[in-house]
């Protein structure tokens, strides 16, 4: 009898060791999965922030192009500037984001693949007495009013699968003729 209890103990060494050893390949393996959805959540969101730089990056680059403006003159002669009356662009789209309707920035973002690119857009007038307390719009007060501006900017990211697209309003004191 003694023998027999003896042969029980040496299998159930073995069944609770194998079971130890699937246990411990479950948690390697689980650990393994967190660690790659980690990875690629980190890719993603550097690559969503290379897009957001190269958007910023443009949208400073078109509001610098605002404000060399001295006329409204030209504004629709030229690609990726639009005037009032003009019909709004569905920015989600990719295919207006072409040169014959956007205007390249100058300024780069090194680890984007793409270069950057803005519009932008006569929104109206808004005739200033004074109340509108906008400090450093140009011009003289007696100015016919503020012109106002959308500027519209496209980051992509380093594999064009992240797109950020931003806006600004920008006023300033336009001669309209």
């Amino acid at each position: 009898m003694n023998i027999k209890k003896r042969e029980l103990q040496q299998g159930a060494a073995l069944v609770v060791s194998l079971f130890i050893l699937l246990i411990l390949t479950i948690i390697g393996i689980t650990s393994m999965r967190t660690t790659v959805l980690e990875e690629k959540m980190t890719s993603n969101e550097r690559n969503r922030i290379i897009a957001l730089h190269a958007a910023e990056s443009a949208l400073r680059d078109g509001e610098a192009e605002t404000e060399t403006a001295t006329t409204i003159l030209g504004f629709n002669a030229e690609a990726g500037k639009l005037l009032a009356d003009d019909t709004d662009l569905d920015f989600t789209d990719t295919a207006i984001w072409t040169s014959a309707n956007a205007i390249d920035a100058t300024s780069d973002v090194a680890a984007s693949n793409s270069i950057p690119q803005f519009t932008i857009k006569e929104i109206g007038v808004v005739d200033d007495d004074g109340s509108l307390n906008i400090e450093n719009a140009g011009g003289p007060a007696v100015s016919p009013g503020i012109t106002y501006f959308r500027v519209t900017s496209r980051g992509l990211g380093r594999d064009n699968t992240a797109q950020v697209i931003i806006e600004s309003n920008y006023g300033k004191r336009l001669d309209r003729f």
